[in-house]
């Protein structure tokens, strides 16, 4: 009997070519389909890595353009060396209403939100800052929020009134180191800040309304006229003038001159820089604001300031900026350009830098505009003045 070979035949001796080739091509099938289910893999891998690093391309773009949005210079407002005399002109007036919806003027359909901290919530000072845009037809809503247990404290209710409805927020001048006390503890600064970076609403006010968007301002919260109990005793008087601004006058002589002096107030910051409204103007102390201005510069280094004067308006629309001058009123600005201590020249804007040196150099601010990104001065901080607690102490906000 013959006996079979392994691997050349089969069982019994016969053939096993067919076998032998079957299992020739099982081996190269199985090493082909392994070839390809690793090239599939490796595909696989490539396209996994390509589409995370697509992915965190655009997740690294998106936070990118965040920022850069987030970060950039832009808001709609009109700020006014002062206050109710300021917001009781038609030009000033005007350029307010320039930056509304045109639809919402026309039809008379725009919200007015007035913030009166700094008068503590007195209707005349409402009255004189909001008439004109009353007349033009806007509605207005003030939001009083002096007294400790006001209602309108309410954080839902302000949110509402300032990031959903207003479409213009009037800041009344006044006392600004008591404003920004009440609006930091009530959480009010976050509301306008949420307002301000809409770029819809309009952003007014003066004197203490001019200088509470910027880092700090150059402010009178020590002159006792801004008190809150002074004030409220003069409106109860049946001969009060409702019509003058909230910033005293200058004294007739030396005997009428108080004393009190100016304060470096941390504000806002939503632009950078140090503010001065009533650049141009004495008060009661008897001193020029313009010179203790830069008397206040020259303590600090590296400082900006920037000086309005009384009938002037600082104009921003979106990233640019225009100065209004009043027509008619008095200022520092002589036609060569050059500064008037004795305001016999037309109402501007300056802009003040400590050199070198230790000088303060004063440039105007051209009228025409340009970019607010070029005007201000970036990280800018405020020290706050020293004497910002004595005043706090003598005029308590809560």
């Amino acid at each position: 009997m013959a006996i079979g070979r392994v691997g050349g035949g089969g069982v019994g001796g016969k053939s096993t070519d067919a076998g032998s080739k079957w299992l020739k091509r099982e081996r190269r099938d199985k090493g082909w389909m392994t070839s390809r289910s690793r090239s599939n893999q490796n595909i696989m891998q490539a396209g996994n890595k390509l589409g995370i690093f697509l992915f965190a391309n655009v997740v690294k773009n998106l936070i990118a353009n965040y920022l850069v949005g987030s970060n950039k210079l832009t808001m709609k407002a009109v700020c006014v060396g002062s206050g109710s005399e300021g917001l009781q002109n038609q030009q000033v007036c005007d350029a307010i209403l320039s930056l509304v919806p045109a639809e919402k003027v026309v039809m008379k359909s725009f919200t007015v939100v007035y913030i009166g901290t700094a008068t503590y919530d007195l209707p005349g000072p409402k009255h004189n800052q909001t008439k004109l845009l009353e007349a033009a037809g806007g509605a207005i809503v003030p939001l009083c929020v002096t007294e400790k247990g006001a209602e309108q404290r309410d954080y839902d209710y302000m949110k509402a009134l300032i990031t959903e409805q207003a479409d213009i927020i009037v800041i009344s001048g006044g006392n600004t180191l008591f404003a920004m006390d009440v609006w930091r503890r009530i959480r009010l600064d976050e509301l306008l800040r949420v307002a301000k970076e809409s770029n819809e609403t309009v952003l007014c006010g003066g004197s203490a309304g001019f200088i509470c968007w910027f880092t700090g301002g150059h402010s009178d919260s020590w002159d006792t006229e801004t008190y809150k109990d002074y004030m409220l005793a003069e409106a109860a008087k049946a001969d009060n003038d409702t019509n003058k601004d909230e910033a005293s006058g200058a004294p007739k002589d030396e005997s009428e001159k108080k004393n009190w002096r100016y304060l470096r107030v941390g504000c806002l910051g939503f632009l950078d820089g140090l503010a001065c409204a009533h650049y141009d103007r004495i008060q009661s102390n008897g001193v020029l604001r313009a010179k203790d201005f830069d008397a206040m510069m020259l303590r600090h280094s590296g400082e900006r300031g920037f000086g309005l004067d009384h009938w002037a308006a600082f104009v921003v629309n979106g990233e640019n900026y225009t100065i209004l001058s009043v027509e008619g009123k008095p200022g520092s600005v002589l036609e060569d350009g050059s500064f008037s201590e004795d305001r016999e020249g037309k109402p501007g804007m300056w802009v003040m830098n400590v050199n070198d040196q230790n000088e303060v150099e004063r440039s105007l601010v051209d009228f025409s505009g340009g970019k607010l990104s070029d005007l201000l001065k970036s990280d800018f901080t405020v020290k706050e003045d020293e004497g910002c607690e004595s005043c706090r102490a003598e005029n308590p906000s809560e």
